[in-house]
């Protein structure tokens, strides 16, 4: 993912942090930058941007969410998570979000790209087709050594995938600690990428991608 200058890659997303503001200078320094306060739209954002937060010395972040309304487009939101009934949304470093009737606390502020973010409603995503549930990804590993033709498996959040065509490519997706990816007797030691059997370069958008595995027979 190539993110503009002065914006980060991190998990898939094009993010910038700038540090603790209130949350009328959070949207209004997020749209000077060109972009827009965090809007998680579904559970994987709520949770990237979560670990997001973890990465840091801050237990609170602003979302762009105000009155169950989306800031950037004034829409309802789409998704929410426990205990956030109204007002300015917060996210705590548990995950959980809450609502606060003021916004003159200094919270985290976390810009993202709208352009490289949400065109996709699965953004950060790592789709693990034809999967079956297991305890870790050492029995992921094991069942691909096991499986005759398996050349290598993927493992996200308790379900395993044994892909059964060369792997092509190694791409970053999905949650760091999560999501993880090897060959029948070993592991990528690279977690939050997985590896596939085909990826193209120089692609400018989520949509664009999107185009490109409509036009793939093998691409599903």
């Amino acid at each position: 993912l190539d993110c503009p200058f002065g914006w980060t890659p991190t998990f898939g997303l094009c993010l910038r942090n700038i540090g603790k503001q209130t949350f009328s200078a959070a949207v209004e320094n997020c749209q000077n930058s060109g972009g827009r306060l965090f809007e998680p739209r579904s559970e994987t954002l709520s949770n990237l941007l979560q670990t997001f937060l973890n990465s840091t010395s801050e237990r609170l972040a602003w979302l762009g969410i105000q009155d169950n309304k989306y800031v950037s487009d004034n829409k309802p939101i789409e998704f929410r998570k426990q205990y956030y009934i109204g007002g300015y949304a917060v996210l705590y470093f548990t995950g959980n979000w809450y609502g606060t009737s003021r916004d003159t606390y200094s919270f985290l502020a976390v810009c993202e790209l709208p352009l490289t973010n949400t065109e996709c409603a699965t953004v950060g995503t790592i789709f693990v087709e034809d999967s079956f549930t297991v305890s870790n990804n050492n029995t992921c590993l094991d069942a691909c050594a096991s499986t005759v033709g398996c050349k290598f498996w993927t493992f996200d959040r308790g379900q395993c995938g044994l892909r059964f065509f060369e792997a092509g490519a190694l791409v970053g997706g999905g949650i760091p600690g999560e999501g993880i990816t090897g060959f029948p007797n070993s592991r990528v030691g690279t977690e939050g990428r997985v590896l596939v059997g085909k990826a193209v370069k120089n692609v400018k958008t989520t949509s664009e991608c999107q185009k490109l595995c409509f036009q793939d027979p093998k691409c599903n």
